[in-house]
């Protein structure tokens, strides 16, 4: 059963390269059906001698627009052959 969960992780996320305060950081959002995406977690890394040293969490909506980050991720459908 979590092979499974492990395996849709790619459907059911997207990702976004960002840096806060100057370090690097991913913004995560959730699948919300019809082909959007919202806001869930940032991940801010610190790193020391080239290896990530520390992962900060910022869990919920409302600190993507502090980071000047996107409020939903929408993706258009595949235009059909």
């Amino acid at each position: 059963m979590l092979a499974g969960a492990w395996s849709d992780l790619p459907q059911l996320t997207r990702a976004i390269a960002a840096r806060a305060n100057g370090q690097p950081a991913v913004a995560v959002y959730h699948d919300v059906g019809g082909r959007r995406w919202e806001p869930f977690a940032i991940h801010v890394f610190d790193t020391a001698a080239g290896r990530i040293s520390a992962i900060t969490h910022f869990m919920g909506p409302a600190v993507f627009a502090e980071f000047d980050l996107p409020d939903k991720v929408v993706e258009q459908a595949a235009p059909s052959a």
